[in-house]
């Protein structure tokens, strides 16, 4: 609840009270699960390559058999538990998609490569969610991020065959914006004004103007 309400990290306040920086109503049957948690987060991170899958997927283990092969058959090169992670999540939750359909077809950006529609919409194109930086990083770091995400961004322009709807909202609920990481300007009582995507910016002059949703629908 309390990182609903704030935005926080559940992981960087648990760390922070067991730190004693501060103190926080029922979390004290956390702490024990949390200090055991974070101890098996910091073998792992030193682990890298094959080393780590052992370690976090134990060969001799039935369970652990099917991600196993998954992670065998990954065709782009890995080192870090971050990297890991990342290409694991793409792949459980986002499989390969039929090419020639007759229905709607949604996915991220970067499984839309390869792919081409008669219509093609671009949903979230607001700061905070495209592009998404994140802020702790090095700066270094933080413009590769940047430069793979507006490389992101050209494939999905890509994908149509006839149009293309670059979509965003005006306004957000400040918890919904909050729980997405939008970048914000305005506030009202409940709701937030969002920020557009820079890369609506960076289209040019020749990109067309804006128009509502409720006049797009009438044309």
């Amino acid at each position: 609840m309390h990182c609903e309400k704030t935005g926080e990290e559940p992981w960087d306040v648990l760390d922070e009270v067991d730190a004693g920086k501060r103190e926080l109503k029922g979390t004290t049957n956390l702490m024990q699960p949390f200090r055991m948690a974070r101890e098996l987060v910091e073998g792992f991170s030193s682990l890298t390559g094959q080393e780590l899958v052992d370690a976090v997927f134990p060969e001799d283990e039935a369970w652990s058999q099917g991600i196993r092969t998954l992670i065998a058959s990954f065709d782009k090169e890995w080192t870090t538990c971050a990297e890991l992670r990342d290409q694991l999540r793409v792949v459980i939750t986002q499989p390969e998609l039929p090419t020639d359909v007759e229905y709607v077809r949604v996915m991220s950006l970067h499984k839309s490569k390869g792919l081409t529609a008669d219509l093609v919409v671009v949903a979230d194109c607001i700061e905070g969610l495209l592009p998404r930086v994140d802020a702790s990083l090095p700066r270094a770091e933080q413009e590769a991020q940047l430069r793979e995400q507006r490389r992101l961004f050209y494939v999905a322009l890509t994908r149509t065959r006839n149009v293309l709807v670059l979509s965003s909202v005006s306004w957000l609920s400040k918890e919904i914006a909050f729980r997405v990481g939008a970048k914000v300007g305005a506030t009202s009582a409940y709701s937030v004004r969002t920020i557009a995507s820079r890369f609506l910016n960076e289209l040019g002059q020749a990109a067309p103007r804006a128009v509502r949703g409720s006049q797009l629908a009438k044309t």
